[in-house]
């Protein structure tokens, strides 16, 4: 819901096992979430503070994310 919320959603396209099983039953699907970022620099700076953006969206959801950290 974050990522649905953010400015930068339009940049996010889901793909992978979680998007095909929405249309087809695979049966052993993942459950990771594989986005593709389109129109985005891939500075680890510029990622970073995006994916913080993301982060500090205030839901009632119960999660609460602490230092964002990309290698």
């Amino acid at each position: 819901m974050r990522l649905a919320n953010s400015k930068c959603r339009q940049h996010f396209v889901l793909k992978g096992a979680i998007l095909l099983s929405k249309y087809i039953e695979i049966g052993r699907e993942t459950h990771d979430l594989d986005f593709l970022a389109r129109r985005l620099s891939n500075e680890v700076a510029g990622l970073k503070d995006i994916f913080e953006e993301i982060a500090n969206i205030e839901l009632k959801d119960g999660f609460a994310f602490q230092g964002i950290k990309i290698s």
